[in-house]
């Protein structure tokens, strides 16, 4: 997404960057489908529809390349979308969702008999700022700065008492980050405390040696921050080079500096990859590199060509002035 507001998307549905919406101020992606939040707090979604994320009512394996408006939400400030599910919070604190309520996801108790949710539904929730689902559970930042998250077999949010003054929250898989407002980054759940292992930590427990900080994402199995400096740290599983340290392949334990980099702006931590904007206005990448989102030259192919691996931080030239 440009500073213009022009949304551009390659990869999976287009082979190179391709201009598909405009006057948009936040943008998501899911493994087969995205979500974009325009300036009038319209709602717009791309991909496939076999979860219901159209929000037409319809649960189908179809596909649209073109975004489509979602009918029936307006003034949305928030969007969120991952694993299936989809959140918009309204400018009055108010969240509409719908797609999969895995686990409770969309704070209906689970069922499998109605695990899909085809249309947005406005959940009891209130005063929000933010949702962040995963695949486990999802969270809910408050605008008091409180944070919570759902349950699988109860349809009420549960707190988690020991957050407080919290301003951004990050889930992606089966563990959670948190930022709180002195600086200091919180986590918990699978894997949570040191990003890798398989012991689970419940109650949220701070990060050791990240201070400073101003934006965490968590990815699927691995975590990252960035500092009022711009340094970017980076912890948790690197199978595919996703930290963007010098040694590919080891799991990190501790938040540890990326060398060698420019200051970061924003740091987006995927599944088996992570984007870097610099604040020199640089787009780079790093880690799995399939549909060649990273660039068209691969430095790893393995398990027959199934998965293509780009371990090396790597400058993704999109040169859009020529696109237009």
């Amino acid at each position: 997404m440009t500073d213009e507001g022009e949304l551009w998307t390659w990869g999976q549905f287009y082979e190179k960057p391709t201009r598909i919406l405009q006057d948009v101020v936040d943008a998501q992606v899911d493994s087969d489908a995205g979500i974009a939040l325009k300036k009038d707090g319209t709602v717009w979604v791309w991909g496939f529809n076999n979860a219901g994320l159209w929000g037409i009512g319809e649960q189908k394996y179809e596909t649209t390349v073109l975004p489509r408006q979602v009918e029936g939400l307006q003034d949305i400030v928030s969007i969120a979308i991952q694993h299936s599910s989809i959140f918009a919070v309204d400018r009055e604190g108010s969240v509409f969702a719908w797609g999969s309520n895995y686990n409770g996801r969309l704070g209906q108790t689970y069922k499998m008999s109605e695990i899909i949710y085809k249309k947005p539904y406005q959940t009891p929730w209130v005063n929000v700022r933010s949702v962040s689902p995963g695949f486990e559970f999802t969270v809910v930042l408050k605008n008091d700065g409180t944070v919570w998250q759902t349950q699988p077999t109860k349809s009420v949010l549960k707190q988690l008492s020991s957050l407080k003054d919290i301003i951004a929250v990050s889930n992606h898989n089966n563990f959670a980050v948190a930022l709180q407002n002195d600086g200091t980054v919180w986590t918990w759940g699978v894997k949570s405390f040191f990003g890798v292992g398989n012991s689970e930590n419940p109650e949220p427990k701070r990060v050791e040696g990240l201070s400073n900080i101003i934006q965490v994402d968590a990815g699927h199995d691995h975590a990252q921050a960035v500092d009022r400096d711009g340094n970017l740290f980076s912890w948790g599983d690197n199978e595919y080079g996703q930290l963007g340290s010098v040694v590919f392949g080891d799991s990190i334990a501790q938040p540890t500096l990326v060398p060698n980099l420019p200051p970061v702006k924003l740091v987006e931590a995927g599944r088996r990859q992570s984007l870097i904007l610099m604040q020199d206005g640089t787009l780079w990448g790093v880690g799995a590199n399939a549909h060649y989102i990273l660039s068209s030259q691969t430095l790893r192919d393995r398990y027959e060509n199934k998965v293509l691996y780009q371990n090396k931080l790597t400058q993704i030239n999109l040169n859009l002035k020529s696109l237009r």
